[in-house]
């Protein structure tokens, strides 16, 4: 997902995790936060940083992408998976949502970080 190259791959799976958590919380499809979030994963305009700051926050809430990536994994990568959803979910995430300022790039390279010492 990091590399330009999936970029098409990362737009598809931030809009159909969008999908996934409207359904599981049972959000109205007018909903402006979702409409926004929707808009912001099909904007060719959207930086690749932008995306990846996306899909990390959209994995931390849904379960059934979760699911899908530890399905299509060999065991040692889906305890990486694990290992890595503990720390975005206890620390990662926290720590950039705390300070109002965050670059979104400090806290797609703290993900980066999180997913390599998994």
């Amino acid at each position: 997902m990091q590399y330009t190259v999936n970029e098409e791959h990362l737009r598809k799976q931030c809009a159909q995790s969008i999908e996934n958590i409207r359904v599981l919380f049972d959000i109205p499809v007018a909903n402006s936060v979702l409409q926004s979030l929707q808009h912001l994963a099909i904007d060719p305009r959207a930086s690749h940083t932008t995306l990846l700051a996306l899909f990390f926050i959209l994995f931390n809430l849904d379960n059934t992408l979760k699911q899908q990536m530890l399905e299509a994994e060999p065991e040692s990568t889906q305890r990486k998976i694990g290992q890595f959803s503990i720390h975005l979910r206890g620390k990662v995430i926290p720590e950039y949502m705390a300070k109002e300022a965050t670059p979104e790039v400090l806290f797609v390279d703290n993900c980066l970080d999180a997913w390599a010492n998994a």
